[in-house]
């Protein structure tokens, strides 16, 4: 499978060029962390090597191949408390039946959730997918590119909206989940002392973080999403 990590040839100085370095500093001493600088040194050394390693160990998914923002964001949103090994054994079959945006609007429920029996949370997820359906329809059968319209459908979160618009639509934008906030909390000892989607402040230390180029931006959060940084 022919996966599109993004620009994986990089140093810790490029990431460190393409990052709002002043203000990720100010949210780490705002938050009272001890060598504040030196752990951002760390954190930008450990994330490029890592990167480095995407083309040899980067998980391999069939939405990481696809140039269908679609696909994309549809698969965004299967992998919202799921696995992504379980999303890639249901991603042919969904894709074969709902190929394109008015496919999936056409659906009924019943056809919806027989594709997805297998992820669980089977009545969540349809009305998830219904939605989204819906709102697809209301744009023309095309995925709007504002996150505004990405999280209309029920329970579609901003991740899934996020990670639409950075891989789908390579433009560069932070993005939260669990892995990304263990890296943040191993390196940079940054407190979350709440579930991190809904920490404003490291919600704006990723976005000062994320590389401005959306190539870098892409293989950045592929490495974070893909590796083990809690050592």
């Amino acid at each position: 499978m022919d996966v599109d990590f993004g620009k994986t040839n990089i140093t810790a100085e490029d990431l460190r060029g393409l990052a709002d370095t002043e203000e990720a500093e100010k949210i780490l001493r705002d938050q009272k962390i001890p060598n504040s600088g030196e752990k951002l040194e760390r954190y930008f050394d450990q994330v490029a090597e890592h990167v480095r390693r995407l083309p040899r160990e980067g998980k391999r998914f069939p939405w990481r191949a696809t140039e269908s923002v679609y696909k994309i964001y549809i698969a965004e949103i299967l992998l919202q408390r799921t696995h992504g090994t379980s999303v890639a054994g249901v991603y042919r079959d969904f894709f074969t039946r709902f190929n394109e945006p008015v496919d999936l609007y056409r659906a009924n429920e019943q056809e919806i959730k027989t594709e997805i029996a297998s992820l669980g949370f089977q009545n969540r997820r349809t009305r998830s997918l219904v939605e989204a359906g819906n709102m697809l329809a209301e744009n023309d059968f095309s995925v709007p590119r504002k996150r505004e319209k990405l999280i209309k459908p029920w329970r579609v979160g901003k991740y899934a909206a996020n990670a639409t618009v950075l891989f789908g639509f390579n433009k560069p934008i932070e993005l939260v989940d669990a892995n990304v906030a263990s890296a943040g909390k191993n390196i940079l000892d940054y407190p979350l002392n709440e579930p991190a989607h809904r920490d404003k402040k490291f919600r704006r230390l990723m976005k000062s973080l994320t590389p401005s180029d959306p190539r870098i931006a892409r293989s950045f959060y592929f490495a974070l999403i893909d590796f083990d940084f809690s050592s």
